[in-house]
């Protein structure tokens, strides 16, 4: 196996970033006429508030430091990579604005860039931010990834790649990920030319263009009148405070609006329309962007979840295995980050109050961890580290005076079960009373009632089969044949055996739940 690793290669010559399908299009301009670039797209409010809506909560989860044990998870405080992550990036951001920027930058330029600075000994120390438009990932003449930086006023840098922190959006060649700004542009385009004309409407005093004729035979105008009319017509006729004024002609000069009117031209419903169409590049609920014309109390809860499962993971998805790549040596492959969305997937009051209750009656959940999931403290003295279950639930005090144990939680649940264990008691009493009554009015033969008590034995064990196995009783074989010789000793014993049934039907089945093993009496 050595040799194999020391002489496998790869078959395939490895992909050079940025260079797969679609370069094409970066030279195609858009239709509506609008050149976009990243700058400008970030005037358009819809994707603004798409980058923002889903920067900000990406920014605003807690990120931390995990170290996973078997199948056990334990948060881990004390590690450099989590001050990195969880207190300062660097000397000069704070945690929400790295993540918020970082993110901003892979949702518009399709890439965010921070250079992981680490000291002498390897540890990364600092993580400093980089515009994507400084950065090219490049491969060198080993074809190993690199990152090529542009500095302003220093010669250029060369990082390689496990001292940069690269969040890439969608890539078909897995390493420079697609700007959404370039494949939306034509969208972009659209929503920006949109925002224009309205802005040229209105501020032409709702009026559209037009053209100034001539009558025929009124004589013509030289290039000086004709440049002399149309800035005095237009210097009096634009902007909305000359909207609704009456103006003057000269004889023989007519007016004729051209264009389309806004309503013909559905220009609510494109603008409505584009709002919808960012939040289909972004897949962000409508609602987020303050569109409610289809949003309802019961639709935005689940809109919101889905927001989560699918926005908020996929991207904090991203983060978490950039950072347990590049962060963490080999030899710590038992630690990792998480980002805690928990918060995020809370619903309203009555369905949080309905799933903690569930999960508190099974057992899943103890009540410390209902209150962390609330932000809440544990209760002192580890009160809320107890699973209860439905059937007999007890306060919080009684259980820790009767031991706060699984043994003290298990006895809780066998309270529960005390009907389930009077039931065939007493009818197996009342079969054994009705047999030997019958046997009585004859007089009891012994061989009668060996046979009696040899099939009631067989049935004792059917009857308490189920009930004993839920409450962990075992040996029921040799409980039902202690009970059978107990029943014999006293038949033998009694004189008048109808004396000693009356007396059976007050208390025997007591005796036979104790014989048994009913855990309640």
């Amino acid at each position: 196996m050595i040799f194999e690793s020391l002489l496998a290669k790869r078959q395939t010559a490895p992909a050079t970033p940025g260079q797969s399908g679609g370069a094409m299009s970066l030279f195609k301009p858009p239709v509506a006429g609008v050149r976009v670039d990243e700058q400008e797209a970030m005037t358009y409010g819809p994707l603004w508030a798409c980058v923002r809506v889903i920067s900000e909560t990406m920014a605003s989860l807690p990120w931390g430091v995990h170290r996973k044990k078997g199948n056990v998870r334990e948060a881990v405080t004390d590690h450099h990579i989590y001050r990195l992550l969880h207190r300062r990036p660097n000397p000069e951001t704070i945690p929400f604005r790295f993540k918020e920027t970082l993110v901003a930058h892979a949702l518009t330029w399709g890439n965010g860039y921070a250079e992981i600075e680490r000291n002498r000994v390897g540890e990364p120390i600092a993580l400093w931010i980089i515009t994507p438009d400084r950065v090219t990932p490049d491969r060198d003449a080993r074809g190993n990834i690199i990152y090529k930086v542009t500095n302003d006023q220093e010669e250029d840098s060369e990082i390689p790649a496990r001292d940069m922190f690269h969040l890439p959006c969608l890539a078909f060649d897995g390493l420079k990920g697609y700007s959404v700004v370039n494949q939306a542009k034509q969208a972009i385009s659209l929503g920006i030319a949109t925002e224009q004309f309205g802005a040229a409407f209105f501020g032409n005093g709702a009026h559209l263009g037009g053209v100034i004729t001539k009558e025929p035979g009124s004589g013509d105008l030289s290039q000086p009148a004709i440049k002399n009319l149309l800035s005095s017509f237009n210097k009096k006729h634009r902007g909305a405070a000359n909207s609704n004024k009456v103006h003057y002609l000269d004889a023989g000069l007519k007016y004729d609006p051209i264009g389309i009117p806004p309503e013909d031209a559905q220009f609510l419903e494109t603008r409505r329309f584009q709002t919808l169409d960012m939040c289909r590049w972004f897949r962000v609920p409508p609602h987020k962007l303050a569109e409610l014309d289809r949003a309802t109390h019961n639709n935005i809860e689940s809109q919101n979840i889905e927001f989560v499962t699918d926005v908020v993971v996929p991207w904090a998805t991203r983060l978490e295995q950039e950072a347990d790549f590049k962060l963490f040596d080999e030899d710590e492959s038992e630690l990792f980050t998480k980002l805690n969305v928990n918060a995020l997937l809370r619903g309203d009051t009555a369905a949080r109050q309905s799933f903690y209750t569930a999960m508190l009656d099974r057992g899943v959940f103890d009540i410390d961890e209902v209150r962390a999931r609330e932000d809440m403290n544990p209760l002192p003295q580890n009160q809320g580290q107890l699973r209860l279950v439905q059937a007999n639930m007890m306060s919080v005090e009684r259980a820790i005076q009767e031991g706060g144990t699984e043994a003290n939680a298990r006895a809780s649940d066998r309270r529960g079960t005390s009907a389930l264990w009077e039931d065939p008691a007493n009818r197996m009493v009342r079969k054994e009373i009705n047999a030997l009554s019958r046997m009585a009015d004859k007089g009891i033969e012994a061989g009668k009632l060996a046979d009696f008590y040899e099939s009631h034995q067989k049935h004792l064990v059917e009857a308490f089969s189920s009930i004993a196995t839920f409450d962990g009783v075992q040996d029921l074989e040799a409980r039902a044949r202690d009970y059978v010789l107990d029943s014999c000793k006293g038949i033998n014993e009694q004189q008048y055996t109808l004396d000693l049934l009356a007396d059976w039907r007050l208390s025997r089945s007591e005796t036979l739940r104790q014989f048994m093993g009913d855990p309640n009496v």
